[in-house]
């Protein structure tokens, strides 16, 4: 009997479980869907597979987290649908049934539409992890091998497992629910109605004002002042940036309801037309209540759309770049010991080895290692060794350049390394050899010029423009050098090797006796096969992790500051770069925020809009009875309708359209550093993000409205009969 009774009430409030049902059956979809990427990856190449078998653990536990936010949003929607029926739970007890078997009844329906949702979301979930699957291969830029339809068995315990613990959560705080409320107050409830109370006027003007005047100093300062990038010196002000944009938006909500009412009324031919002062009042009676709600919905709502679009542009950008900038097959760096850090190694006897003043004979030592080049270019390929080096004396910084041309720093720069680092130094000689491999034309320095080198973003490579325009004459190791070009050289010579982040952020080309004497920084070979791909990259593979004892250079007198007899140990080969792992890299880099983005943001987004729809829906519930008289008053089911529509969207909308301009502000300071590495260009990801808020939020607000309208007018029609 109690599960007839159960699956009665359910079928019958099938329009009061709508959003319920909605969020729990998106949830599970998404918990599902997400958590298949275990399973994608034997679709995928190794290296893809090896990414997304290493996030599958970040996404479960993930997963957990978000089940508890869903599972406690779902409490809040559970609170309304029980106070929408406390009379009819009372009205079970009238006619005999004791309070237990009244939980039961509570229970049973608890758990029938949740297993509903549960089906529901399930069989969502596993049509979209099909396409999921193609997503993620797009992200990896990879290719489905043996596609088949895909069932993943792990996924799925984990979606049950977070589902029965929300379904545990709603019961036992709907059966506490129960258990404290009398039966007097359950059968009184349909009577009690919210009170349409607004704050002090005179308050709510100031309040607004001090919020907006909040914000607007908030955007101001983080216009200014950018992201803290570098150190710890930015972090301060963001801070305070922060808490002034939550401040004001707290502040703003809080005075919404009474900033409404006088704006309505300023407008009087509106306010007085139709139902449009029943409206307001209405609309400013919810927003009075719920102003806390709305303001952290808003904040929810800016993380949510900055996550998405912030991250999936920064991804455009690192895959866009990274494609530009690789054009060698394969690179080795031989990295040197600074005069700091060589007494820590020795040859094992006891002798410290001394520091390099000239490079490494990079083929020799490979040789030495047994290694041959050789076997890596053979008659069709190349490859050539270029060394960049830093003045210690007359180190030229990016301070020195914006000093002696006027130009203002790249913005986030003011505190990094690099405004106070001297710019790296290449011969001219080098350089030109670089250009030569890559069937360029070799540059022209003269006696006493340079150039400048640079791969990074358009904030950067503007900033050496106006260096060059201006030309600045700079002194390196004694000598004073002129700009040669009027422009930064940002093509393909000036990546000085193979690197899954940019690798140039301002090299100065200069000529060769300049780097006479300098302690070299870095040394590498950067290798264009003359075998195939596979055969390269192995041999490549095999000249990493090597002991630095192997790699020792070995000189007399000739170039090297010694002060001990024997070899001088001067660096080490202890990583190396190819195109092929660099892309992997890369695009496994960007799949993982991708991923994240979008999960993270989809929850976000589901959370945000069931808060604004139960709250809607219960107020819709409260005012029922204020529908119903004006239905006896005769006003058209129209013009209720057209209220009901009105309160429905301003609520949805207000934390939304602030949330956009928080966004908006926050994202061109991301523009803004990510432009110190590329060009970003937020156009797709923010049509990305616009259509999952058009079918997830705007498909809550119809839900909400849809649903509003039938409770509503139900209460109207029985008031006609």
């Amino acid at each position: 009997m109690y599960c007839k009774l159960a699956a009665g009430n359910v079928r019958r409030s099938l329009r009061d479980y709508a959003v319920y049902f909605v969020t729990i059956a998106l949830g599970v979809a998404s918990f599902y869907a997400f958590n298949t990427i275990s399973s994608q990856a034997r679709f995928l190449s190794e290296s893809s597979s090896d990414i997304l078998q290493m996030l599958s653990g970040t996404m479960a536990g993930l997963t957990v987290f978000l089940a508890l936010v869903l599972g406690f949003l779902m409490v809040y929607a559970n609170n309304y649908l029980i106070k929408r029926r406390k009379r009819e739970l009372g009205l079970y007890q009238l006619l005999g049934m004791t309070r237990g078997q009244v939980s039961c009844v509570l229970a049973l329906e608890t758990l029938l539409a949740s297993v509903a949702s549960f089906i529901a979301g399930i069989v969502v979930g596993i049509l979209a992890s099909q396409l999921l699957l193609f997503v993620s291969a797009s992200l990896f830029h990879d290719e489905i091998k043996q596609f088949s339809f895909m069932f993943s068995p792990t996924a799925f315990l984990l979606t049950l497992a977070c589902f029965v613990f929300m379904f545990l959560v709603m019961l036992a705080f709907n059966l506490h629910t129960l258990r404290k409320v009398k039966l007097a107050d359950l059968m009184g409830a349909e009577r009690e109605n919210e009170s349409v109370r607004v704050r002090n006027l005179p308050v709510s003007i100031v309040s607004g004002v001090v919020g907006i005047a909040f914000i607007v100093i908030a955007y101001v300062r983080l216009d200014h002042d950018g992201l803290p990038v570098y150190g710890a010196n930015g972090a301060m002000p963001f801070l305070i940036t922060t808490l002034l944009m939550v401040a004001g938006t707290i502040l703003f909500f809080f005075a919404l309801s009474g900033l409404l009412l006088v704006v309505s009324k300023a407008v009087k031919s509106h306010y007085y037309h139709g139902l449009n002062m029943f409206t307001t009042r209405q609309l400013a009676a919810r927003v009075n209540t719920a102003s806390a709600s709305m303001a952290v919905v808003c904040l929810i709502l800016f993380l949510a759309i900055t996550s998405v679009t912030g991250g999936m542009s920064i991804c455009t950008v690192l895959n866009g770049e990274i494609e530009e900038h690789t054009p060698y097959d394969a690179s080795i760096p031989f990295n040197y010991y600074s005069a700091d850090s060589v007494s820590q190694f020795d040859s094992g006897d006891g002798v410290n080895r001394g520091v390099a003043t000239k490079p490494v004979d990079m083929y020799q030592v490979l040789a030495d290692s047994g290694h041959d080049v050789s076997s890596l270019v053979g008659t069709t390929g190349s490859s050539v060794q270029s060394t960049i080096y830093y003045d210690a004396e007359d180190g030229v910084a990016m301070s020195t350049f914006a000093e002696a041309s006027g130009a203002s720093l790249p913005r986030g720069m003011e505190d990094s390394d690099a405004n106070t680092t001297g710019l790296q130094l290449m011969s001219v000689s080098d350089y030109n050899a670089m250009r030569s491999m890559l069937g360029m034309d070799p540059v022209d320095l003269g006696e006493d010029g340079y150039l400048i080198t640079c791969d990074s973003g358009q904030e950067i490579t503007d900033f050496y423009g106006k260096v060059m325009e201006k030309g600045v004459s700079i002194t390196a190791n004694g000598h004073v050098l002129t700009p040669r070009s009027d422009k930064v050289i940002t093509d393909k010579s000036a990546t000085l090797q193979d690197s899954s982040v940019l690798s140039n952020s301002g090299t100065m080309v200069v000529p060769d006796d300049v780097v006479s004497g300098l302690t070299p920084y870095q040394t590498f070979l950067n290798i264009r096969y003359g075998v195939d791909t596979n055969t390269g990259d192995a041999i490549v593979a095999s000249v990493s992790h090597m002991q630095q004892g192997a790699f020792s250079a070995r000189s007399t007198n000739d170039g090297y500051t010694r002060g001990y007899e024997g070899d001088v140990s001067v660096g080490l080969v202890n990583t190396y770069s190819t195109k092929t792992e660099t892309f992997t890299d890369a695009y496994g880099i960007t799949g993982v925020i991708s991923y994240m983005a979008i999960y993270i943001g989809f929850v976000l987004v589901i959370s945000c809009a069931a808060i604004l729809a139960i709250q809607q829906l219960s107020g819709a519930s409260d005012s029922a009875p204020r529908y119903r008289l004006l239905s006896e008053l005769g006003c058209p089911r129209s013009m209720s309708d057209h209220s009901l529509l009105m309160q429905t969207l301003v609520y949805f909308l207000f934390p939304l359209v602030l949330a956009l301009a928080h966004s908006t502000v926050a994202l061109r300071s991301v523009t803004s550093v990510v432009s110190l590495f590329g060009r970003m260009d937020i156009t797709g990801p923010a049509a990305m993000c616009g259509l999952l808020f058009v079918l997830v939020y705007g498909g809550y607000l119809l839900v909400t409205f849809l649903v509003a309208r039938g409770v509503v007018n139900s209460r109207s029609v029985e008031a006609r009969s």
